[in-house]
C-alpha cells in the first residue's frame, strides 16, 4: 500500500507527466523517496527546475495518506 499512495500523490503534481514519472521511478527505485527528495536529488534524477519546484510544493499542500483518504471517501479502493 505505502508505494501506492506515493504513487497517487506524484500523479497529481503539475508538471510530472509519465516521462518524468518514469524518471523518478527509475532514479529512487521508491516512490517514497522520490516524494521525500530534495530539489538537487530531483534535479540529479532527471527532473527539470519547474516540474522539480511544484514536487517541493506539493509537499506542502497534501500528504499521500491524505490522497489515498480521499480517494476511499469516494468509493475508490
Amino acid at each position: 500500500m505505502d508505494d501506492i499512495k506515493y504513487w497517487v500523490a506524484l500523479n497529481r503534481v503539475p508538471q510530472l507527466g509519465t516521462v518524468r514519472f518514469r524518471r523518478l521511478e527509475a532514479y529512487f527505485g521508491d516512490l517514497k523517496d522520490a516524494w521525500n527528495a530534495g530539489p538537487r536529488e530531483l534535479k540529479a534524477a532527471g527532473i527539470e527546475d519547474r516540474p522539480a519546484r511544484e514536487l517541493v510544493a506539493a509537499r506542502g499542500r497534501t500528504s499521500p495518506d491524505d490522497e489515498v483518504a480521499s480517494l476511499e471517501r469516494s468509493g475508490v479502493n
